[in-house]
């Protein structure tokens, strides 16, 4: 069984289609977004550490965090967006 880096285009497919058939989320208290973006933050900051210094090529995010965050991403658009001329 290959690993998640090893895996193609192919190869991610059912698990794309296995996450977007899952229900949708439910919507998070501003709160909980908040804490949420927070952590996300701390993801990039640790990444970047790993990459500079330590050398490391890649920092991939799994676990409940990459979970929540994938589907964070394929929740429904729903915001508005107003637009206004400078």
């Amino acid at each position: 069984m290959p690993t998640a880096l090893e895996l193609t285009g192919e190869g991610w497919k059912s698990y794309l289609e296995a996450a977007r058939r899952r229900p949708a989320p439910s919507r998070l208290a501003s709160a909980e977004q908040r804490t949420r973006e927070r952590l996300l933050d701390r993801v990039r900051e640790a990444a970047v550490v790993l990459k500079t210094r330590f050398g490391a090529r890649r920092a991939i995010l799994f676990g409940s965090l990459a979970h929540a965050v994938l589907e964070y991403l394929l929740r429904p658009v729903t915001t508005e967006v107003e637009l206004q001329p400078a």
